[in-house]
Order: C-alpha cells, then sequence, then structure tokens
C-alpha cells in the first residue's frame, strides 16, 4: 500500500486487512487493523474485514475479543459483525458461543448502546 502511494483511509485499510487475513497472514492483517485504530480509521468495515478472516480460520476467541476491543473503543459491532463473529464460533464448532453472540445481538447490539452499562453479560 504505501509503495502505491495510496493515501490511507477506511477503504484501503478494510481491503489491507481483508486481504491479508484471507492468504493466512493474520499478524499482517492485525497489524493494519491496529494501523487504523491509531490513524482514527477503524470502523465497522476495517473489523468486519478481521472478523470475517477469523471466521475463515475458526478463530472464534479472536473473534470475540475482537468485538470487545470494538465496543471498548466506542465501535459498536454491527450485525454484520456479530455475524462474522458468530460464524468463527460455529466453524469452530463453539456452538454455544454462537448462541452467546446472538444473544448479545438481541439484547445488546446494534442500536442498544444506550444500555450498554446495564447489561452485565455483554462485553
Amino acid at each position: 500500500i504505501e509503495a502505491a502511494g495510496m493515501p490511507f483511509n477506511e477503504v484501503v485499510y478494510s481491503t489491507a486487512v481483508y486481504a491479508w487475513g484471507v492468504k493466512g497472514h493474520l499478524q499482517q492483517a492485525m497489524a493494519y487493523l491496529e494501523q487504523a485504530e491509531r490513524a482514527g480509521l477503524a470502523n465497522q468495515a476495517v473489523y468486519f474485514s478481521m472478523l470475517h478472516n477469523y471466521a475463515k480460520h475458526a478463530l472464534a476467541d479472536d473473534a470475540v475479543a475482537l468485538l470487545g476491543n470494538m465496543k471498548a473503543r466506542g465501535t459498536w459491532p454491527n450485525t454484520k459483525c456479530y455475524n462474522a463473529g458468530m460464524e468463527a464460533a460455529r466453524r469452530a464448532g463453539r456452538y454455544e458461543l454462537c448462541m452467546q453472540l446472538f444473544q448479545d445481538l438481541q439484547v445488546g447490539g446494534p442500536g442498544a448502546r444506550r444500555q450498554a452499562a446495564a447489561l452485565p453479560h455483554v462485553r
């Protein structure tokens, strides 16, 4: 990306995270995600790209941690992000975790930011 002289924005970061992760280079994908966070450009699309990678590689715990990180940083996961987290859990054979994420989505998912403090089970 740097060599191409492209300006960094959410689309470039999302594409870089997706491309590196799909090829199995998750550390490089995470490096771009962290760079986007430091630049204040990490949005739901950038996070979704990483969550998609975790789903592809059945990394349920990493997906759940990233969903929590999103919330901690003030970027509430949308339905698409939750779906990627549930897919990671499903592919890992973690069906109870998948159901827990579904319940979190129903109770504390998109649109429920105001209630987050009152929901102890939402990470």
